[in-house]
C-alpha cells in the first residue's frame, strides 16, 4: 500500500475503527489497524477457531474496475505461489462490489520503516549483503513462476515476526512475462508503471519490463540503503510528469562507476552483467549470488543472520519478563508459525502476542478466547484441484445457502 496521508485525519480514523471488532471473510475477526494507505487499510486479525493471527487487507474498490482488477490480480499472484518461503500465504480472498479483502500472513515491518529507524538513515554492508541474497532468491522463484514484480521497492520487502526472514510483498502491477510458454515481445509505448526513483531505464523510455528490470530496481535499492540516496534524488520539477522524465534523464546520464562510487567492485560488476541481459534472456540467479557471497566471505562476515535491526530486537527482548527457553522456542519456529505450517498452539502464546505488540506498537486486547458458534468443520479449507475464484465461488454458494435456510427458518417462526 502507498505512503498517501488522507487529507481529514478524521475521516481516516473513522475509517480505520469502522472495522475493528467485525468478523469478515467467515472467521475472522480484525483486532487492530496497522498501516493505511490511498484506497484501504491493512489489520491484525485473529481467526476465531483456530486462534492464530492473521494480516487482512481491506480495499475500497467499489469505484475502480482497474483497482479491483489489480487487487484480483494480486490474490491470483499470491495463491499461485503458495505461501513460499519469503511470500505471504493467502488465506482468504473475497470481493463484494465495494471492498476486497485478502486474508494473509502477519508479517512485520517494511525495510523503509526499518531504515528509517537506523541512525544516519542507512544500512550496513553486512546486512545488505544479507538481503539481496535473500531478495536474488524472491526474485528468483517469482521469476520462475512466469511473474515480473514490476515495483522492487523498501516498502516492497518486508520482514517476517521472525525478523531475519525477508518477504517480497504487493503484487498489484506483477506481470505475466510468459504467454503460452513464449517470451513476450518487447513493446514500445508503454505505461509507466513503479516507483520513478528505482524503476528501471526501460520504463522511462516507454518500454516492456523483463526479469533483468527487476534486478535493475533491486540494484538501485541495494545502492540507496548503503548511501541513504541516488543521483536522481531530490530533483525539484513543477509537475510530477516532468520530475519522472529528469530523474529518467539523470539516470541514464550516470555511469555504473559513478552510481557504483565508494562501494565495492561487485555492485559495479552486478549492473554490468545486468545490463547485458537480452530481452528474453534468462538471468543468472547463481552468479549474481555467488558475487555477493564472495565479498561477504572477504569481508570476515560471520554467518548468523543478524541484521541492522537485528540488535535493536535483542535489546527489546531483554527487557522482557519471558523465560529463556521460551524466547529460543520462538525463535527457532518462528519461521513456520504463521504460514499454516506450525499451529500456533506450538508457541507460548504470550511470546507470540507480546512480539506482535513490540514490532506494531499497539496492545492487543486480553479477550482472545473468544465464544463463537463456529464448528471446527465449518473453518474454510480449499479443496484441492479448484483454482481461487471456483473457490471464492463455492464459499460464496455455501453462505448464501446457509442464508437461505436461516431465513426460512425464522420464516417457520
Amino acid at each position: 500500500m502507498s505512503n498517501y496521508r488522507y487529507p481529514n485525519k478524521l475521516s481516516q480514523k473513522s475509517t480505520e475503527i469502522r472495522w475493528v471488532d467485525k468478523v469478515i471473510c467467515k472467521n475472522y475477526r480484525i483486532l487492530n489497524p496497522i498501516n493505511s494507505g490511498t484506497f484501504g487499510h491493512l489489520y491484525l486479525a485473529i481467526h476465531q477457531v483456530k486462534l492464530e493471527y492473521y494480516a487482512v487487507k481491506i480495499l475500497q474498490t467499489g469505484k475502480s474496475p482497474i483497482l479491483a482488477q489489480s487487487v484480483r490480480q494480486e490474490a491470483e499472484v499470491l495463491y499461485k505461489l503458495n505461501g513460499n518461503v519469503g511470500f505471504p500465504r493467502l488465506y482468504y480472498f473475497i470481493q463484494d462490489g465495494t471492498n476486497s479483502f485478502i486474508v494473509q500472513t502477519l508479517l512485520a515491518q517494511n525495510l523503509y520503516q526499518l531504515l528509517m529507524q537506523t541512525p544516519n538513515k542507512i544500512f550496513s554492508l553486512k546486512t545488505v549483503l544479507m538481503f539481496l541474497d535473500q531478495a536474488i532468491n524472491r526474485l528468483e522463484f517469482l521469476h520462475k513462476n512466469d511473474y515480473i514484480h514490476r515495483d522492487i521497492k523498501p516498502e516492497n520487502f518486508m520482514t517476517g515476526l521472525k525478523e531475519d526472514e525477508i518477504y517480497l510483498i504487493d503484487f498489484g502491477f506483477t506481470q505475466l512475462y510468459k504467454d503460452q510458454g513464449q517470451h513476450i515481445e518487447k513493446q514500445k509505448n508503454e505505461n509507466m508503471i513503479g516507483t520513478p526513483r528505482f524503476c528501471p531505464i526501460c520504463t522511462h523510455l516507454n518500454q516492456s519490463q523483463n526479469r533483468a528490470s527487476d534486478l535493475e530496481s533491486l540494484g538501485y535499492l541495494a545502492i540507496y540503503f548503503l548511501k541513504g540516496l541516488l543521483p536522481w534524488m531530490n530533483i525539484q520539477a513543477e509537475t510530477k510528469e516532468e520530475k519522472i522524465r529528469l530523474i529518467g534523464q539523470k539516470k541514464m546520464s550516470t555511469s555504473i562507476e559513478e552510481l557504483c562510487y565508494g562501494l565495492p567492485k561487485q555492485f559495479e560488476e552486478y549492473f554490468k552483467y545486468i545490463q547485458n541481459i537480452p530481452f528474453n534472456g534468462d538471468p543468472n540467479y547463481d552468479y549474481i549470488q555467488q558475487l555477493f557471497k564472495k565479498l561477504y566471505q572477504q569481508m570476515g562476515y560471520p554467518f548468523d543472520q543478524q541484521f541492522d535491526w537485528s540488535s535493536k530486537l535483542e535489546v527489546r527482548n531483554s527487557d522482557d519478563n519471558f523465560e529463556t527457553s521460551k524466547q529460543q522456542l520462538f525463535l527457532e519456529v518462528g519461521r513456520k508459525s504463521f504460514t499454516a505450517d506450525i499451529n500456533i498452539e506450538e508457541l507460548p502464546s504470550q511470546i507470540q502476542k507480546k512480539n506482535i505488540e513490540r514490532i506494531h506498537g499497539f496492545k492487543i486486547s486480553e479477550d482472545l478466547l473468544l465464544i463463537t458458534d463456529l464448528q471446527q468443520e465449518e473453518i474454510q479449507e480449499f479443496e484441492p484441484g479448484l483454482t481461487l475464484f471456483e473457490k471464492m465461488q463455492y464459499i460464496n454458494q455455501q453462505q448464501f445457502k446457509k442464508q437461505k435456510n436461516e431465513l426460512k427458518f425464522y420464516q417457520i417462526l
